[in-house]
C-alpha cells in the first residue's frame, strides 16, 4: 500500500472511541484497513473531560492498529463535539478588482476568510470556530444564490451570509492535550453535521427542506437543510444513554446489561407489538446473581416514554428553526439512536412526515455515519502522510554486548610494541521519527415546556432518571 493514500480518522463520541485506517487510493474508501472501538471512558457528552483516561484507552487501539498493519501514525483527522456549539450568522461583503472577469473559487474562499477573520474579532475567546458554511452568495443581479450558481457570474461586489459554528475552545485544548500525549497531529477538526450531509443527504432532500436527526448516546441534535444549504443547527443533552438508564433501573441489572437489552428488545411502540406483547424476558444477571422477568411490552412502554421526551425535544427544535412548514422531504434519522426497533414508524406516526434513517455504506451501523463521513470528505486528499512505514530492526542496530577477541582489535605488530592502543566503538545508529399545510400545526402545538428539563440538566447522569 502506498503511504499517502491512508488516512486514520478518530471519532470520541459519547460512547465509544473509535479507529479507522483506509486507503483512499481510487478517492473513496477502497479498504477499511483497521476499524476498531473502545468504551468512552473519560468522555462526557462528547467531550474529554479526562485527556489522560482518555489518551491511554486511545493510546492502545493506535499500538494495535500500528501492529497489525506495519504502520506508524503521524496524522489524524477528528470530529469536534456536537454539545455546546451555537451558531451565529455573519454577512461580508467584497469588492472586485475586475468586475469584468468571472467569479472564481478564490474569490469565494478569500470571501470565507474574511468571515472567519471578522467572526475572531467579534467572538468570546472562551469559543472557537468549529465550522463555516455559506448560506448564500449575491451580487447586484443574482440574490441569495448556491455557490454554482455565483461561480461564473460577474459583478463588481459579491456578498456572502454565513452561518459560523461557534464551541467551546476547552474542547478543543482537551482534544490537543490527548494527541500531543500520543504524538499525533491533527489534520483537521470536523463537524460532523455539517460535513455529514453530502453522503446522508440527496441534493432534492436539502432544497425542498429536511430535517436531519442525529440521536447518539449522550447527545441529540437537529439540522435543517433548506434551499440547498444548512439553515439552523441546535443540540441538547439527552440521547441513547438515558433509554439505557431507564431500563437498568426498571429491570434492576448492569449498566452493559441494560446497553445489550436496549439493542436486542428495545421496540418503542408497544402497539406495534401485537402477539409478541406477552412475551416475557428472562434476564439474568451473573454479576448480581439475580434473576428478572419483564414483559416485552412493558419493556416497550418504558423505552416509549423517553423516545417520546427526546422526540418531543426535536420536534420543538424544528419549530424554533422557523422552517416547520418547510420540511417538504420531511426527517431524516442518523445516529446509533436511530437502531431503536420502531423509531422510524414512531417520528412518522408523532409528526405526520415522511421519515427514513441514513445508515452508512462502508460500515455496518447507523452510529458510524459520521465516521464515514469523515472518511469520505477526506478522500480527495492527496499525498498528505498520515502514515508511514514502520521500519524494522536492523541487526547492526542491535549489538551484544561480549569481551572482544584481542585479534579481532590489534595485529601482532601492534600487540607486540607494548602500546596501549584507544579504538573507538561504533554509535548505534538511531531510528528518525517524523512529527507527526398541516405541519405547521403539528410543530405549533409543541409549547416551551418540552425543553424545560434541558435548560439546566446538570452533570450527573442520575438526575435524567424518571419515575415511570
Amino acid at each position: 500500500m502506498q503511504e499517502e493514500n491512508i488516512v486514520v480518522i478518530l471519532d470520541f463520541g459519547s460512547s465509544k472511541i473509535s479507529l479507522t485506517v483506509a486507503d483512499i487510493s481510487s478517492g473513496s474508501p477502497e479498504a477499511i484497513l483497521f476499524h476498531k472501538q473502545a468504551p468512552a471512558v473519560g468522555i462526557n457528552r462528547g467531550q474529554i473531560s479526562n485527556p489522560r483516561n482518555v489518551s491511554q484507552i486511545l493510546g492502545k487501539l493506535v499500538a494495535e492498529a500500528q501492529e497489525e498493519l506495519g504502520i506508524v501514525i503521524h496524522r489524524a483527522i477528528v470530529n469536534f463535539p456536537r454539545w455546546k456549539v451555537h451558531t451565529k450568522e455573519l454577512s461580508i461583503s467584497l469588492d472586485r478588482t475586475s468586475p469584468d472577469e468571472y467569479i472564481n473559487e478564490e474569490e469565494l474562499q478569500t470571501l470565507r476568510d474574511m468571515a472567519v477573520s471578522k467572526m475572531i474579532d467579534e467572538m468570546d475567546s472562551s469559543n472557537v470556530i468549529c465550522a463555516t458554511v455559506a448560506k448564500s452568495y449575491s451580487t447586484e443581479e443574482l440574490l441569495n444564490v448556491q455557490e454554482e450558481d455565483i461561480l461564473g457570474a460577474i459583478g463588481a461586489r459579491i456578498c456572502g451570509n454565513f452561518l459560523m459554528f461557534l464551541g467551546p475552545k476547552n474542547a478543543k485544548t482537551n482534544i490537543d492535550k490527548v494527541m500531543n500525549e500520543l504524538k499525533i497531529d491533527v489534520f483537521s477538526y470536523e463537524f460532523t453535521p455539517v460535513i455529514e450531509s453530502p453522503f446522508v443527504l440527496s441534493a432534492e432532500e436539502k432544497m425542498q427542506g429536511v430535517a436531519l436527526i442525529e440521536i447518539g448516546a449522550g447527545i441529540s441534535s437537529v439540522s435543517i437543510y433548506n434551499n440547498g444549504s444548512l439553515r439552523f443547527f441546535k443540540s441538547f443533552p439527552f440521547g441513547g444513554k438515558q433509554v439505557s438508564s431507564d431500563i437498568q433501573m426498571e429491570c434492576n441489572v448492569s449498566q452493559t446489561l441494560a446497553e445489550n437489552i436496549k439493542l436486542a428488545w428495545a421496540y418503542c411502540m408497544p402497539d406495534k407489538l401485537q402477539n409478541m406483547s406477552d412475551k416475557i424476558l428472562k434476564i439474568e444477571d451473573p454479576i448480581g446473581n439475580s434473576t428478572q422477568e419483564v414483559t416485552l411490552k412493558y419493556l416497550s412502554e418504558v423505552v416509549n416514554c423517553r423516545m417520546k421526551e427526546i422526540l418531543n425535544a426535536c420536534f420543538y427544535l424544528i419549530k424554533e428553526s422557523g422552517y416547520d412548514d418547510k420540511l417538504r422531504q420531511g426527517i431524516v434519522l442518523t445516529g446509533g439512536g436511530a437502531q431503536i426497533h420502531c423509531l422510524q414508524s414512531m417520528v412518522s406516526a408523532l409528526s405526520g412526515l415522511n421519515c427514513r434513517i441514513a445508515y452508512p455504506h462502508y460500515f455496518e451501523e447507523a452510529s458510524d455515519c459520521a465516521v464515514e463521513a469523515m472518511l469520505l470528505n477526506a478522500s480527495n486528499l492527496k499525498r498528505i502522510m498520515f502514515v508511514s512505514p514502520m521500519q524494522e530492526e536492523q541487526s547492526d542496530q542491535i549489538e551484544q554486548t561480549r569481551e572482544p577477541n584481542p585479534g579481532e582489535l590489534f595485529d601482532e605488530e601492534q600487540m607486540s610494541d607494548g602500546v596501549k592502543h584507544i579504538v573507538k566503538e561504533k554509535p548505534d545508529p538511531k531510528n528518525k521519527k517524523e512529527k507527526g399545510g398541516g405541519l405547521k400545526g403539528f410543530f405549533a402545538s409543541i409549547t416551551d415546556s418540552v425543553m424545560t428539563s434541558y435548560q439546566h440538566f446538570g452533570e450527573d447522569d442520575n438526575k435524567d432518571n424518571k419515575e415511570k
